[in-house]
């Protein structure tokens, strides 16, 4: 009987020694597990606080090219405007020189109605012929209302008295 107990004891110790070394192992074991999620914990940190500095980075320029877009949007409106402004004013100017040029041309055209009425009112208004007793013929020619008178040819070609008794 004392031998079944010292062999069970022994299996006991022997176990007990296998537990023991299994335990320390574990012990080992979930240390070194301990670490490694400390250490990860750490690199994540270190990468947490990367992205995060990256983000406000991105962020920030975000912000900045908003920024940029926006003034750039109002710079280009201004120009737009501007040039409305422009245009509206070319117009306008044009229309003035356009009218200023229909109202030299309506003055030339009256200038010219004018000139074509007086060369009207002295042209020749009337031609009258007839024999002066002599060969030749004698033509009233009236310049609006001043009238007077020309001996035209003497077909025969013998002198004769007009009515002052001068040679023609």
């Amino acid at each position: 009987m004392n031998a079944t107990i010292n062999s069970i004891l022994t299996q006991l110790s022997s176990l007990n020694s296998s537990l023991s070394t299994q335990i320390n192992q574990l012990k080992l074991d979930t240390a070194s597990i301990n670490n490694s999620f400390n250490q990860y914990k750490s690199q994540q940190a270190v990468v947490d606080q990367t992205q995060n500095s990256a983000l406000q980075s991105n962020a920030a320029q975000l912000t900045q090219l908003n920024s940029q877009v926006s003034n750039y949007v109002n710079s280009l409106t201004n120009k737009i405007n501007q040039l409305r402004t422009d245009m509206n004013n070319v117009n306008s100017a044009q229309n003035t020189t356009i009218s200023q040029q229909n109202s030299n041309l309506q003055n030339q055209v009256n200038s010219l109605s004018s000139r074509v009425s007086s060369i009207q009112s002295s042209a020749v208004t009337g031609v009258r012929t007839g024999l002066n007793g002599c060969d030749g013929t004698v033509m009233t020619m009236c310049v609006g209302s001043l009238c007077g008178f020309m001996k035209v040819g003497n077909p025969s070609g013998n002198q004769c008295k007009d009515y002052s008794g001068s040679n023609h």
